[in-house]
């Protein structure tokens, strides 16, 4: 490789001097390598530092250069933070793209030099990631003075910063760990035989991409986020961006969109390819300029890589995010049971538990920006504690939320009178309904206890036509799940003390929840022809309160925007028949199902040793 390829295209000296490789000999002109030109075309807009807050610290990495860490305010108070690791690039502008992104993420830079060769050696050995991400939690957990662990990992790598995150990639247990993947500008490869263009009878090493495409298949199929950029940019002695993301799209089977419009910094955009949570971004540009401004675009792709919606983080090129009502999936997330269910046992009338689970919930719900939508059981907390329930309710109001009946007791219609029921949908109104008529604001909303709506169709119709009359709307669900039973064998394992297996629940619940979500998803196809908005129904609980960011997370790999309950039922599929009457609490789309004469199909349950230990401890009468 010539010294001026070298100091176009991944050297690090360029963020500084984009002109200093100018004055070498220029190369032969067949190589084609990127013009060194200072051109108006684009703007070629650039970052300047700016003051973070938090905390910098800094820990020796691979071959002994710094692992340089921001740590925002607040994570060292946190159990576990997410982490966005970047490769390749002054580390203030990464960490400015994650300050950017508007929740408490943690970065480290990683800089080692010129070439992608040298990135990848330092991670071939598994034990250097693992060692990168045990510095990572020393460091946060001495800013905030406690146990810190990392939880979701997003890879960055611009120019030859990809070689760190391949290497990487290669190891299973680093793979799982990865969420997400942003690659800027910097997915290449060598040619075979070595330096050979294509046009002369070469071809793409592949082996260096392998790792990328089993990424880009596991996003597509919703499970991780992969955002690939590139430019036109024609190296000549190794494969360029353009090539790769060509034979990248191959291999997944993948056709690009000609766009053309204006991306961030003055970028000029000309393709694009979506599929699932994979997103490829062809731009303009054959200069130095051009290769580097996709560095100084880190904030809006970040922000696209991990769904934020943070002012300031939209790019000028229109296009919607995976967070923008216009993406292909929406959710509407709801909560039932507040102020909280399956609390540990040592927990259960204990208001202050309630109140910190609830804050803790909230946390990682505005967090993600979720517009959630909760339902309240007043008579949840113990009668000597009820006192504490207006208090955790205007948490929910002063996060911007909305809230709805749940009932007072939670009956169960299929076994109570109707005219009992229904007094007791108006006592749960009690409380509820004057917090919200202090904003100005009414209950809207009612969703049935166990999602029974009657076992007969007058039963149903009755109580439909009370609701009604006191001006509600049934709450629907259409991804119902056995989360409620993660979350009891969850607080048995905290109530004794057994970390282990709380994790190994946790771990359990998530891809529970994967399974649920491509159910659900597919079933709606089948049943009505495309994917409905969906409405999730969880639950307020510390399982939730400890991993919703995790199940976030999920979706958003899954390519879902998050958006209102009211958004979610403006779909028209809310106003089909739902002539379902059964003793089953059923999602919407199996009501669907059943009214159109479709055979029921059975929805993902708890693995069996889930299952077994919430038997015993319904024996043991926890």
């Amino acid at each position: 490789m010539r010294p001026l390829a070298i100091a176009l295209i991944t050297g690090v000296t360029l963020m500084v001097s984009p002109l200093a490789g100018a004055q070498t000999s220029p190369p032969p002109p067949a190589q084609q390598n990127p013009s060194p030109m200072v051109e108006g075309t684009r703007s070629h807009e650039r970052l300047a530092p700016t003051p973070l807050g938090g905390m910098s610290r800094s820990f020796a990495g691979p071959a002994g250069k710094p692992v340089e860490v921001w740590i925002p305010d607040h994570a060292g108070t946190r159990d576990v933070v997410d982490l966005v690791v970047h490769f390749h690039g002054t580390a203030w502008l990464p960490q400015q793209a994650v300050a950017r992104v508007g929740s408490p993420v943690v970065a480290a830079v990683v800089n080692l030099g010129a070439g992608s060769g040298g990135y990848h050696r330092a991670f071939t050995d598994p034990a250097a990631f693992d060692s990168l991400l045990a510095g990572v939690e020393r460091e946060v957990s001495a800013a905030g003075a406690r146990p810190v662990r990392v939880g979701g990992v997003t890879l960055t790598g611009f120019s030859a910063g990809h070689g760190a995150v391949r290497a990487i990639l290669r190891e299973p247990r680093h793979f799982a760990k990865a969420h997400a993947v942003l690659l800027l500008d910097g997915m290449h490869t060598s040619y075979v035989p070595d330096g050979t263009v294509i046009d002369k009878g070469g071809a793409l090493d592949t082996t260096n991409l392998t790792a990328f495409a089993d990424f880009a298949r596991a996003a597509i199929h919703g499970e991780k986020r992969f955002v690939v950029t590139h430019s036109e940019i024609f190296p000549g002695t190794f494969a360029s961006t353009t090539e790769t993301a060509e034979w990248l799209l191959r291999a997944l089977g993948l056709r690009r969109t000609r766009v053309l419009l204006w991306g961030p910094r003055g970028m000029q955009q000309l393709s694009e390819v979506r599929a699932g949570g994979f997103e490829m971004l062809g731009f303009a540009g054959n200069s130095a300029p051009d290769h580097v401004d996709h560095l100084h675009a880190m904030p809006e792709l970040l922000a696209r890589v991990l769904g934020s919606t943070a002012p300031g983080n939209s790019g000028t090129n229109g296009h919607s995010r995976s967070d923008s009502p216009e993406a292909r999936r929406q959710v509407a997330v709801t909560f039932d049971d507040i102020p909280g269910v399956a609390m540990p046992r040592s927990a259960r009338c204990d208001r202050k538990a309630h109140a910190e689970m609830n804050r803790k919930l909230l946390g990682s719900i505005t967090e993600h920006r979720v517009p959630a939508f909760g339902l309240v059981v007043e008579g949840r907390l113990c009668e000597r504690e009820r006192g504490a329930l207006p208090a955790i309710l205007r948490m929910w109001l002063d996060a911007g939320l909305d809230l709805g009946n749940h009932s007072f007791s939670h009956f169960d219609i299929n076994n109570t009178p109707l005219s009992r029921y229904q007094a007791d949908v108006i006592r749960g109104e009690t409380v509820t309904a004057r917090l919200l008529a202090e904003r100005g604001r009414r209950l809207r909303y009612f969703r049935h206890p166990f999602l029974h709506a009657g076992t007969d169709l007058r039963t149903k119709g009755a109580f439909e036509k009370f609701l009604l009359g006191r001006g509600y709307r049934v709450a629907p669900v259409t991804i119902d799940n056995q989360e409620w039973v993660f979350a009891e064998v969850y607080a048995m394992a905290k109530d004794r003390g057994d970390k282990a297996t709380a994790d190994r629940v946790a771990a359990s619940y998530i891809t529970h929840m994967k399974e649920v979500f491509d159910f659900f998803e597919k079933l709606s196809v089948q049943v009505i022809g495309y994917e409905v908005r969906q409405v999730l129904l969880l639950h307020a609980n510390p399982l939730n309160a400890d991993y919703f960011g995790e199940l976030a997370r999920m979706m958003r790999a899954r390519g879902y925007a998050f958006v209102s309950i009211d958004r979610a039922l403006e779909d028209p599929a809310y106003l089909l028949p739902d002539t379902y009457a059964g003793p089953r609490g059923l999602s919407w789309i199996h009501r669907w199902a059943s009214s159109k004469g479709m055979k029921m199909q059975q929805e993902p349950r708890e693995p069996e040793w889930i299952a077994g230990l919430f038997r015993g401890e319904a024996a043991r009468g926890r």
